[in-house]
C-alpha cells in the first residue's frame, strides 16, 4: 500500500526480495551448506516438533474436558481419579513415542523388560529406536544426531 488512505494497491516488493520470490538470495559458501544439509525431512519435521506441539495440545484439551465435565456436580474424587487415570496414560503415551534414555541408564537396565513407567526401551519415533529396528547399534550416533554444534 501505498502512502494514500484510500490507497488499496499492494506495495511492489523490496528489490533484494523481487528476484527470489520474497525469499533472501543465498549465495557462496552459505548456499553451499543449505544444499549440503537441508535439514530435516517432512517426516521428521512431523514426528519431531510438529507432532509434539500438537500432542500437547491434545492433551491440555482432554484434561480441561475432564475437569469441566467432573466441575458440574462437583465431584472431587471422580475428577482425582479421572485426572490420574488421563495423566497416566498421556505420560506412557509420550513415553512410547519420545522416550530416549541416555546411555548409561538404558546399560544398567538390560537386559531391557516393561515396566509399569516404561513400556519400551526407546521411544517409537527417536533416532535410537530407528537404529534399533535396523540392526544396528542404538547408540552409535551419525552426523545427524551430532549435536555439539547446539550445546554451549
Amino acid at each position: 500500500m501505498s502512502g494514500n488512505p484510500g490507497d488499496t494497491s499492494p506495495s511492489p516488493p523490496r528489490p533484494q526480495y523481487r528476484s527470489t520470490g520474497y525469499l533472501p538470495k543465498l549465495e557462496g559458501p552459505l548456499r553451499d551448506q543449505a544444499l549440503q544439509d537441508p535439514g530435516p525431512t517432512w517426516a521428521e519435521w512431523l514426528v519431531g516438533s510438529f507432532a509434539k506441539v500438537w500432542l500437547a495440545l491434545g492433551y491440555f484439551v482432554v484434561d480441561t474436558w475432564i475437569c469441566l465435565t467432573w466441575a458440574t456436580p462437583f465431584n472431587p474424587t471422580g475428577l482425582a481419579l479421572s485426572l490420574a487415570a488421563a495423566l497416566y496414560l498421556e505420560f506412557l503415551l509420550w513415553r512410547y513415542f519420545w522416550y530416549a534414555p541416555d546411555r548409561e541408564e538404558d546399560l544398567r537396565t538390560l537386559p531391557f523388560h516393561p515396566s509399569w513407567s516404561r513400556l519400551t526401551r526407546f521411544g517409537r519415533w527417536t533416532p535410537q529406536s530407528q537404529r534399533l529396528r535396523a540392526g544396528e547399534d542404538p547408540y552409535e550416533s551419525g552426523a545427524r544426531d551430532d549435536m555439539s554444534e547446539f550445546v554451549g
